[in-house]
């Protein structure tokens, strides 16, 4: 790894929230229930508020890695009005026994028997099962639920990801060296260590088995080091995949809700978009998704909603919420996709309502990339060519890591409006207010001079004044060209909106011969202002992403010639929505956005 990319962690180390823990809750005590195979799993049971003995609840589980049994990581349901919440740490963490392996088959195994085989047995189980998390907890909660336990009833979860490979270590195909080995390293096994402390020094049972881990919960094993990293290709029996959420998704049989922020710095901006996709049919579904960073909390209480409705009132459309959301809408299937415009942070705007993901009312349009730096419906008169010299990496980075625009110079090297010859750039100015809801593609026609080159494309808002908000990005690495699988690629009214690749082999570009990259650009939800521009970005990938954790090895250098003509048309597919969603009444000040980075004139 380079010096560059060790400065750039080194900052995600400073900067990066260490995600586990939530503060210490009132429990009853860490308890241990011995699974199928003999190991010792932790729990916790926290009551609720208005908890009164010898009645009956429904139960809430959020098993993780962090605090776990100590304290759930997310404390949204924790001593709160309604639920009892069983915390549970992951085998290899806390106070359970056994070996750490992340995300495994054996783990998932756990929690489906602390809800089949302990829960029921006792005296403040009502019948009814959720399973809830965010990120970490999200994640595990949502390979337990594809267990299919017998007593699970529902599901609310956050933070996902639903692919390692795609989604996280390898987007684009390109090596992500920032989050991945920051959280594997240094989040997970800090924010464990950190919220068990307190039960290993004063808890002999906890420290013996605390001390069987034998380290296993200090980092990544080394088989998963050399499987991801080590031998970069998404292959069937490579942890990345085998593990993934996407792998095991044909066990969720319980109405479930996934979470997602399009800006998320840590998981990622595609997770619960394409889990939602894939879900088995017949299965009750919601999605909720928002501009914004990483972040468990749920200001609009969907979560309440969907576990009040599904939980405590048994799917009975005709009851109300605790806080008078009706059932009906909550379980009504035309309403079952909520988007949030323009957040910033728990101040959140009503949500624009459908049905579906993506939304079935996109008005999907392909635009051109012409000559003259325009984009366009129309291809004629903007044929021609556009070259770019890509570099490897991009001097095009912020050294942010996905944090809010500070005050000052840091973020003044991005240079998000450039006329210099690394980047190309393309322009369509909207004459009156315009939204965008979805996923992009970039179907670009090039000739490269090297047979191998990284291509990072960006969507950006430019204010009159120049402001310029970092919206959403995609990646691809040119010799993955040939491995693109139109069979597993997403369409919607006949375009091609998500491309998928194998991702199994290398195939060097012949130089100078026209090629078609299909490049994914993860989904956005924003509006572009009247007088406002959208531009489209091309360039090396930066050495640390804008608006995440993220952090790209260097690609092979060359010079990108982008080609516009009958037989070669570049265009960029755009999700367009045919009427407004609700949208704040003056266009936000540069930077309130939740997780789009605004870079101001006197540092662009």
């Amino acid at each position: 790894m380079t010096i560059r990319k060790l400065g750039v962690l080194a900052l995600a180390l400073a900067l990066a929230p260490l995600a586990g823990g939530s503060g210490h809750a009132a429990g009853t005590g860490i308890q241990y229930v011995t699974v199928d195979d003999g190991t010792e799993i932790a729990v916790q049971v926290f009551l609720p508020s208005n908890y009164v003995a010898g009645e009956t609840y429904p139960t809430l589980v959020q098993i993780e890695g962090y605090g776990g049994a100590a304290s759930p990581n997310d404390g949204s349901f924790v001593n709160k009005p309604d639920y009892v919440v069983v915390g549970i740490s992951l085998r290899g963490t806390g106070c359970s026994a056994g070996q750490l392996a992340l995300f495994s088959e054996r783990s998932s195994q756990d929690g489906a028997y602390v809800i089949d085989n302990w829960i029921p047995q006792q005296d403040w189980f009502n019948g009814q099962v959720g399973i809830y998390g965010h990120s970490y907890g999200g994640l595990t909660g949502f390979l337990v639920a594809a267990q299919s336990p017998a007593e699970l009833d529902a599901v609310a979860v956050s933070g996902l990801i639903d692919d390692f490979y795609r989604g996280i270590l390898y987007p684009g195909g390109i090596s992500n060296y920032g989050f991945p080995i920051l959280w594997g390293a240094g989040v997970r096994p800090l924010g464990e260590h950190s919220a068990n402390a307190g039960l290993v020094a004063g808890d002999e049972h906890c420290r013996q088995n605390y001390l069987d881990h034998r380290g296993s919960s200090l980092a990544p094993t080394p088989d998963i080091v050399l499987d991801t990293y080590g031998s970069p290709f998404a292959t069937e029996e490579s942890w990345a995949i085998r593990n993934a959420l996407l792998s095991h998704i044909e066990g969720i049989e319980v109405p479930i809700q996934l979470g997602q922020q399009y800006q998320d710095e840590q998981t990622g901006p595609r997770g619960g978009h394409v889990l939602w996709e894939n879900l088995p049919a017949g299965v009750p579904k919601r999605l909720t998704v928002s501009t914004g960073r990483h972040n468990p909390n749920d200001p609009t209480g969907n979560k309440r909603d969907w576990f009040d409705c599904w939980l405590i009132h048994e799917g009975n459309a005709a009851a109300s919420t605790s806080d008078g959301t009706a059932c009906a809408d909550v379980l009504d299937p035309s309403k079952r996709v909520l988007l949030y415009f323009e957040s910033k942070g728990a101040d959140r705007l009503t949500p624009y309502v459908s049905s579906d993901w993506p939304l079935p009312e996109t008005d999907w349009r392909r635009l051109y990339l012409r000559a003259d730096h325009t984009l366009s419906e129309n291809a004629t008169g903007g044929e021609g060519e556009v070259s770019y010299v890509s570099t490897g990496n991009s001097r095009h980075l912020t050294l942010d890591v996905g944090n809010a625009a500070p005050t000052g110079a840091p973020l003044a090297p991005y240079g998000f409006t450039t006329g210099l010859p690394d980047t190309a750039r393309y322009e369509l100015t909207f004459s009156e207010d315009a939204a965008l809801a979805g996923p992009l593609e970039l179907s670009l026609w090039a000739k490269l001079s090297s047979p191998d080159t990284d291509f990072w494309a960006e969507i950006l808002d430019v204010a009159p004044n120049g402001d310029t908000t970092f919206v959403q990005r995609g990646l691809l690495r040119a010799s993955y060209a040939a491995q693109f699988d139109a069979a597993k690629s997403g369409y919607a009214a006949g375009e091609l909106y998500r491309p998928h690749y194998r991702y199994t082999e290398v195939t060097p570009v012949i130089p100078q011969a026209p090629t078609k990259f299909e490049i994914e650009i993860f989904p956005l939800g924003h509006v572009w202002r009247a007088d406002h521009t959208l531009v489209l970005q091309l360039h090396a990938p930066p050495v640390n992403d804008p608006i995440s954790t993220y952090a790209y090895e260097s690609g092979e250098p060359g010079l990108v010639t982008i080609m516009q003509d009958q037989d070669h048309p570049s265009t960029l597919l755009l999700p367009f929505m045919p009427a407004l969603p609700p949208y704040r009444a003056a266009a936000p000040a540069c930077g309130s956005i939740a997780g789009e980075v605004c870079v101001t004139p006197s540092l662009g």
